[in-house]
């Protein structure tokens, strides 16, 4: 007599039933996991550029003293940076997008904000590895924010206390539990990464 080897239905269902719980735990820990990687990337970015306008901003102080006027970027709302292009030998997306990242006084530009800001998006935002095929980092938009405006403005809070910061590329009401609990952070001028939650 021959007995025949091999699974019973039974073994077969409780495999599929271990399987099916495994995946219903394991694929929400691996996206919260993967956002939380994805915003910890554009946190490392978000400091590069908040260091780097703190830098800029000093150099503008000792070169014109601290109540010049002179602002960088030139706008009262918050900047949004794009990927680095070689334009006409500017470096931005656009001219007018360049222009707007001149260091201002008042509305008129001068005083060499146009090489300043060469200088800044050459060396500080050349290398930031955009995603392909669009303008945010991680899918987070990068910004820069304003001097002068009390207003709260894209990510940038009212106090005056952020000089960047990232939020992600998607409508509010869109968003997952996930999202929002990554939706976003600021650099300050202390150099204090506060993150945003929706």
């Amino acid at each position: 007599m021959c007995s025949k080897k091999g699974f019973t239905l039974v073994e077969v269902l409780i495999v599929v039933a271990i399987s099916l719980s495994v995946l219903i735990f394991a694929v929400p820990t691996y996206k919260k996991t993967q956002a939380k990687i994805r915003h910890e990337a554009a946190i490392g970015v978000l400091i590069n550029v908040g260091e780097a306008v703190n830098i800029v901003r000093e150099k503008i102080e000792e070169a014109h003293g601290s109540n010049s006027g002179k602002m960088f970027p030139g706008t009262s709302n918050a900047y949004r940076i794009w990927p680095y292009t070689q334009k006409n030998g500017l470096a931005s997306d656009a001219l007018t997008a360049y222009g707007r990242m001149e260091i201002s006084d008042g509305h008129s530009k001068g005083d060499g904000g146009a090489y300043l800001s060469f200088l800044f998006m050459r060396k500080f935002i050349a290398p930031i590895p955009f995603d392909k095929n669009a303008n945010t980092y991680k899918g987070y938009k990068i910004f820069i924010c304003p001097q002068e405006n009390t207003e709260e403005s894209e990510c940038c809070p009212s106090d005056l206390q952020a000089v960047a910061c990232i939020q992600l590329d998607k409508n509010v009401a869109n968003l997952s539990e996930i999202e929002k609990t990554y939706f976003g952070a600021y650099y300050t001028k202390k150099g204090e990464v506060i993150k945003i939650y929706k």
